[in-house]
């Protein structure tokens, strides 16, 4: 798949992985044909098709070919940059089928794919040559959300609850004025309602700052309340609904005993759709007997022989599972999640991959999922940045807590971001509630920190059995930190996947040092596989190899240079940045 937005470890982490299948080597090259592209032909709508043709045949002979004579790969997006790459993606997704385009002239064409493998479309942007043969001058693909229009018709939504619960007792009534901010999606008023009511500090990680905060409510829309529980006065615990989606969520608050009764605790987290509000055809759907249980089986056998990173690994996990429903130990679990949750348990038992797991029903689909929705979700969610704060001495203090993919026409969003920091006289990177994301937008962040493109990673994929290089950039837009002035970087054991990988490299290079506490040790990219139609399984088939150490973090985590709790480490590293800016002052 493109990408999969995964949760994992009791958290939400975003992965999105470009996965690598088995090239064709020696394979003979297929004919590109030359099928119509919708009722209009445009030299550009010719070309997508042409390019789709080599794209959907899966053969690496076919697709050099088609590149040699109409498109080079430097024209296209980090996805499918070199032939390794747009292969493995090719044989991931299966191909894509073409569901709608539109020329804004006849050398240019937006189009709409659906992985032929999944559910999941992305956006083709495309632009050739005026003349012939109409080579393509420019190729970004990436991931969207379903758009409205092809989503299926929306469930019958439950009915509304007696409004009486928002002033039921003093916590109802908090909760009630703190979801209206959240729902009316409006940035200043969200600020002015915590400032008099309810600081962040108490706040769960989901909405622990604005940034967060504005960003759950763009991307859900905002929440419908479908069950309350009251145990006292002061606390409530409210089941919630998605506008924009099915996904439910729970939310805890607690408030003071005295006016104005402010927020003193509050928790919200994703959760199954509660058996009370699952129609007779879903129950029935959550349930696995004992066929099911042993075709998920040899699903997962299947998935893991071919692409798990290591497969002598593979083979001891499939024994193991096996081993187990051989004894009867999966007998008695009859509920899809569950026997989900025990697979993944026994899986990792052998691995101890934190990034492999068994993922049981679909991740609901939110509406307005139209391409230019992805731009704005960058933006809600601020590119993953936190808060930028200018700490005393001029350190510039910068929170990161995940690398969603940020396409070419949006990078000025996370240039200015990061241009914000680029007077500094020393930076301290925060990473401790970062649990990864793009491994590209990582090699994006950390151009900002280096004055010269440098050498920071590679990946080896097992599909192809390539290893691809990754670089920062020489050019980008906005201002650099540049690479000789201090940094440090915060860590916790909070701390996965691509924030590992961003604190990993920065240290191996040793620009900068890692302050707070050994992290999570999750270093393999991931994949979302189909099993059946409710289960599928998060295979590794790649890892990292660092230039420096030829090695990486998986199961031991990034150690810090500077070891001390997470919850002391601004502190001491803004103290070691600012006795470092006085000793470079004082030198000659």
């Amino acid at each position: 798949m493109i990408g999969a937005n995964l949760e994992m470890k009791g958290k939400r982490l975003l992965v999105i992985v470009f996965v690598c299948a088995a090239a064709c080597k020696g394979s003979t090259p297929t004919p590109i044909a030359k099928p119509r592209v919708g009722s209009v032909a445009s030299p550009a709508t010719t070309q997508l098709a042409a390019w789709l043709t080599a794209f959907n045949s899966g053969d690496r002979a076919t697709l050099l070919a088609y590149h040699q004579h109409a498109f080079a790969y430097e024209v296209a997006s980090h996805d499918v940059a070199d032939i390794d790459r747009e292969l493995g993606l090719s044989q991931d997704t299966g191909g894509f089928e073409l569901k709608k385009s539109e020329t804004p002239a006849p050398t240019s064409v937006v189009a709409i794919v659906k992985e032929r493998q999944s559910e999941q479309f992305a956006q083709v942007k495309m632009e050739v040559a005026a003349v012939e043969p109409h080579r393509v001058t420019r190729f970004e693909i990436h991931p969207i959300p379903t758009p409205d229009e092809f989503l299926p018709p929306k469930p019958p939504r439950p009915a509304p609850i007696d409004p009486a619960w928002a002033t039921a007792t003093p916590a109802a009534r908090q909760f009630a004025v703190w979801l209206t901010a959240f729902n009316a999606g409006d940035r200043a008023g969200l600020i002015a309602y915590h400032q008099q009511s309810f600081p962040y500090q108490v706040a769960s990680n989901d909405v622990a700052g604005i940034d967060h905060e504005f960003g759950l409510s763009q991307g859900t829309g905002g929440f419908d309340v479908r069950k309350t529980e009251t145990p006292t006065q002061t606390s409530i615990v409210v089941t919630m609904q998605e506008k924009r989606s099915e996904q439910y969520a729970r939310a805890a608050m607690e408030v003071d005993t005295a006016e104005p009764h402010r927020v003193t605790r509050f928790e919200i987290h994703p959760i199954p759709t509660p058996d009370e509000f699952l129609t007779p055809d879903e129950r029935k759907a959550q349930l696995v007997d004992d066929a099911r249980r042993r075709a998920v089986i040899d699903g997962i056998a299947k998935q893991l022989q071919a692409h798990y990173i290591f497969p002598d690994v593979a083979n001891r996990m499939i024994a193991a599972v096996r081993d187990r429903l051989a004894h009867g130990d999966y007998d008695k679990i009859t509920q899809g999640d569950e026997f989900a949750k025990a697979l993944t348990k026994d899986l990792r038992d052998v691995s101890h991959d934190l990034h492999l797991g068994v993922m049981f029903g679909h991740p609901p689909q939110r509406r307005g999922g139209a391409p230019e929705d992805m731009h704005a979700a960058l933006r809600a969610m601020n590119y993953g940045f936190g808060s930028i704060e200018r700490m005393s001495g001029n350190v510039a203090h910068l929170v990161i807590d995940g690398f969603p993919p940020v396409p070419d026409d949006a990078r000025d969003g996370l240039a200015n971001l990061m241009s914000q920091v680029a007077d500094a006289d020393a930076l301290i990177v925060d990473l401790r509630h970062n649990h990864g994301g793009s491994p590209e937008t990582v090699a994006l962040v950390a151009s900002y920190l280096f004055d010269t493109p440098t050498h920071i990673n590679d990946m080896y994929s097992r599909d192809t059995g390539a290893i691809t290089a990754s670089w920062t950039l020489g050019d980008v837009k906005g201002a650099r930190f540049g690479g000789k002035k201090p940094m440090y970087v915060l860590t916790s054991k909070e701390t996965f996947s691509g924030g590992e990988e961003l604190a990993y490299d920065l240290q191996a290079l040793r620009r900068a040092k890692t302050v707070g506490e050994t992290t999570g040790g999750g270093a393999h990219p991931v994949g979302a596989r189909p099993i059946d139609a409710s289960f599928m399984i998060l295979v590794p088939s790649g890892r990292p190899i660092n230039p420096v150490t030829n090695t990486d973090w998986e199961g031991v985590g990034v150690k810090p240079d500077i070891p001390v709790a997470a919850d002391a480490a601004l502190d001491e590293a803004h103290r070691r940045a600012v006795d470092d800016i006085a000793k470079h002052k004082r030198q000659p």
